[in-house]
């Protein structure tokens, strides 16, 4: 697998993690996530750009887009460190 799908598929993940992660802590008022905001740091730091007033549809596109970008981002520098490290021993 190439790192550009196992990143992907990393970023896929990441998007379906944080997904679940918002529905939860969004619906379930009483309860707080534990580590909501570990799993969501990448859209939470992308959302610290736009202003509070933003409209929902498009603060959920930012916070999609945040999530795929940090968790493949993450993905894909492990896999190509974790290549050249290997390819040096």
């Amino acid at each position: 697998m190439t790192h550009f799908k196992f990143a992907s598929s990393i970023g896929v993940f990441g998007v379906i993690v944080g997904l679940c992660a918002f529905l939860f802590n969004y619906h379930i008022i009483s309860l707080s996530f534990p580590g909501y905001r570990l799993f969501v740091a990448p859209a939470i730091f992308l959302l610290s750009f736009f202003s509070e007033e933003t409209d929902f549809i498009p603060k959920m596109i930012l916070f999609i887009s945040g999530q795929f970008l940090g968790y493949f981002t993450l993905a894909y520098f492990f896999r190509v460190i974790s290549g050249v490290a290997k390819k040096s021993i």
